[in-house]
């Protein structure tokens, strides 16, 4: 009987009074079984009917069982792939002369070339078999006659089973192969397709293939997922009703790969041991579309994000694919719905959705603080579709030091910094997500900006492609690296999974190449091992008494090596230093910069950040003040002098008033340039301002000044005002004198 609509049946393979059919050989399951399907495409209920019958007059060896409960018969196997290679895909005329237990016999001519099961016996690949209803049917004695002359003379000239060739009497039964050595064999191949024959078919995207190459794996059944699509699944039997056009998906499959011969290139696994594979015809120049695309071109499948990437050909091809189903919304994607467009909150911004621009700042392994070069705007800038490990937040609380550092996110945050601090970037904006406020605490509304970040002026180099066939095709024009994809390579940071319709990097797929490698060699994120465990440094200004036992040792150290982690002011960072194996606050020796709302105070700052932020610089400390900073020198790669004679000449910075004569001659000239502070400058205003410091500085003898070594101070003279005297002549009790003339020092010793 057929399976499917009887009235598409009748109306589309029976043919007027004779009772003839006609269809297209869909597969061939044995040496003298064939399953035909009707021509006519598939209808609202469903495929087009199929129906199975086996060749009348004719027996053919016994094929044996996929559980192995029932082994080949002697060339079972070459009997059904001279069958298979002759008659799938061929369109048929047929008719069903005889049924007996639930199986119906008949008579299959293929177009042009006749009697198939005559065709076939001639060949040696059966025998004859007449049925007991033959013998009152004068036609039928005639063609049992025609195919019994068939057999002999294929037995008079050993063809087929009839062969006395050893070598092919010994391969006359497939041998079961060995799942170790087939896994040996499939992974030594690599991405090189291997030819095989589609067995069965699953669903759309799911089928079983056996392995036609000769080598350990040959006649091996594997079965595999179709990289880079996923089909709608048929459900489990007698438990799950199909999903919507699941028949379709399965039926499209099977009359274009079951039973034919393909290319299959195994390009990976998942963590289940399932392979993931791409499947072309087999010829090499073939203009017919691999499966995978066109099943997503017929709204058949989805692109699937976890096997995209290992997609021969790349996911481009595919994604592609998919925009066309999607754009004229058939099948699976009637009531698909765009995903919304967010160029209203740039135009709102005023901003273009790509800008050019400096890295100022990275505030972690996915975040940087870019300076438009244009409009000088800063701007935070999440990387798109990644995640980095995140930082434990700043603070001395209880509750900030019990949060740790995720695993590699310092490391990510460093390679960020190494890579981009300070260079130009790209940046092109894709995405953004808005994170609610709180009115209760005076928290307002946030919008985080997404966008993929390249680095001008370096390249990077693509390894080979291919096309959709497999064939080696030229590589394209090398881009800017991708910084998340930098990231992602080195298992520093993760690909986010998206939902379908959500917005993601154009540079999604690429993301997803770049993990499979890394998954594949076990960095970063990825490996198995412990993450190593972070050097903390000591913070030397955490006091001033820790600062003043820290400060022996960097004074010996003379200039030393560090990393400007935040600018405090234009005078003052905070300063890490691995050889030094501290971090501490650095303040600049003889210079002060405009601080808070004092004029000039945002311009020395964002000065400092351009320069030196997150930069590695030369370090030397001098002393300490009362507070544990460190007073000294820093000195960058960026700046022609020492930070802090470039800000006296850029007019950010005043020298106080035990500054060295040369940064004085520097201020000297800021001050004729009006430059900065200067602009409005006035010579005798400067010079009362300039003696009232002192008078301040002085006037408490004895007291430690900010810029002083704990071991030395600075003396002044002590004045009654009502007396008009001095003590200048007073001594101590040991007899020393304690008047000092101005800024003279004495060691304590």
């Amino acid at each position: 009987t057929f399976r499917g609509n009887e009235r598409v049946l009748i109306r589309s393979l029976i043919m007027p009074v004779t009772g003839w059919l006609r269809g297209t050989v869909k597969a061939v399951p044995s040496g003298d079984t064939v399953l035909i399907v009707a021509n006519a495409g598939p209808t609202s209920s469903g495929p087009p009917p199929e129906k199975i019958v086996t060749l009348a007059g004719i027996i053919a060896p016994r094929m044996g069982r996929r559980d192995g409960s029932y082994a080949d018969e002697p060339f079972a196997f070459q009997s059904r792939e001279a069958l298979r290679r002759a008659l799938i895909g061929e369109p048929v005329t047929f008719k069903v002369e005889s049924e007996y237990a639930s199986r119906e016999f008949a008579l299959v001519f293929k177009d042009g070339a006749g009697d198939i099961a005559l065709e076939h016996c001639k060949n040696g690949w059966c025998v004859g078999k007449p049925s007991r209803e033959d013998e009152n049917d004068e036609n039928a004695m005639k063609r049992n006659q025609l195919i019994k002359e068939a057999e002999e003379d294929a037995k008079q000239f050993f063809r087929g089973k009839h062969t006395c060739d050893p070598l092919l009497l010994n391969k006359a039964v497939r041998n079961k192969s060995d799942p170790r050595l087939v896994d040996e064999f499939i992974d030594s191949k690599g991405v090189e397709p291997i030819h095989c024959v589609v067995e069965v078919a699953l669903n759309g995207s799911t089928m079983k293939v056996s392995v036609c190459e000769e080598g350990p794996a040959r006649g091996a059944e594997v079965t595999i997922l179709l990289s880079g699509v996923v089909a709608p699944a048929m459900g489990k039997k007698n438990e799950k009703e199909p999903e919507p056009h699941a028949r379709e998906a399965k039926y499209f499959a099977e009359l274009s790969v079951l039973n034919r011969d393909v290319r299959v290139a195994f390009v990976g696994k998942d963590k289940y041991g399932n392979r993931f594979a791409s499947v072309m015809p087999k010829d090499d120049h073939s203009s017919i579309v691999p499966l995978a695309n066109a099943l997503l071109e017929r709204g058949l499948a989805k692109v699937s994000d976890y096997s995209a990437a290992l997609a021969l050909g790349g996911a481009g091809p595919l994604r592609t694919a998919e925009a066309i189903a999607k754009t004229n919304r058939i099948r699976i994607w009637q009531d698909y719905v765009p995903p919304s467009n967010e160029d209203s909150h740039f135009e709102n911004m005023g901003r273009s959705r790509k800008i050019q621009g400096k890295v100022i700042e990275v505030v972690s392994g996915d975040a940087v603080m870019v300076e438009d070069s244009r409009t000088g705007e800063e701007m935070k800038v999440m990387l798109s579709s990644v995640r980095a490990p995140r930082i434990a937040p700043l603070g001395r609380g209880a509750r900030e030091r019990s949060v740790k550092d995720e695993p590699y996110a310092r490391e990510a945050k460093e390679f960020v910094r190494t890579r981009v601090i300070g260079k130009k970037v790209e940046v092109n904006f894709e995405y953004t997500k808005t994170i609610a406020g709180n009115d209760a605490r005076d928290i307002p509304e946030k919008v985080i900006e997404f966008g993929t970040i390249a680095l001008i002026g370096e390249v990077v180099k693509k390894p080979p492609q291919y096309n959709n066939h497999g064939i080696p095709i030229e590589a394209e024009p090398e881009d800017a690296p991708n910084l998340a994809e930098l990231l992602v390579i080195r298992g520093l940071a993760s690909v986010v999974r998206h939902r379908e319709n959500e917005a993601r990097s154009h540079k999604y797929d690429d993301l997803l190449v770049a993990e499979s490698k890394a998954i594949q060699q076990k960095k970063g994120v990825h490996s198995p091992k412990d993450a190593p465990i972070p050097h903390d440094l000591n913070d030397a200004s955490e006091n001033v008494k820790k600062a003043t036992q820290f400060l022996p040792f960097l004074q010996r150290a003379g200039k030393f090596h560090g990393v400007v982690e935040h600018c405090i002011n234009g005078h003052r960072f905070r300063v890490s230093s691995q050889n030094a194996g501290a971090v501490f606050t650095l303040s600049l020796s003889g210079v002060r910069c405009p601080t808070r709302e004092e004029p000039f105070a945002k311009e020395a700052l964002n000065y400092v950040r351009n320069r030196v932020n997150q930069r590695e610089v030369q370090v030397a400390a001098n002393s300490v003040d009362k507070t544990g900073t460190f007073r000294g020198t820093l000195e960058c790669n960026t700046l022609t002098l020492d930070l802090a004679s470039e800000l006296v000449r850029a007019g950010l910075a005043r020298v106080s008033f035990h500054g060295d004569a040369s940064a004085l001659e520097v201020e000297k000239a800021a001050k004729i340039a009006r430059v900065g502070i200067w602009k409005d400058w006035d010579e005798e205003a400067e010079e009362a301002r300039r003696l009232a410091e002192e008078m301040q500085a002085n006037n408490l003898g004895g007291g430690f000044s900010e810029d002083q070594n704990p071991a030395r101070f600075y003396g002044g003279k002590f004045y009654d005002d009502e007396n008009n005297s001095s003590n200048n002549n007073s001594k101590n009790k040991n007899g020393r004198n304690r008047t000092y003339g101005r800024n003279r020092t004495r060691d304590i010793s």
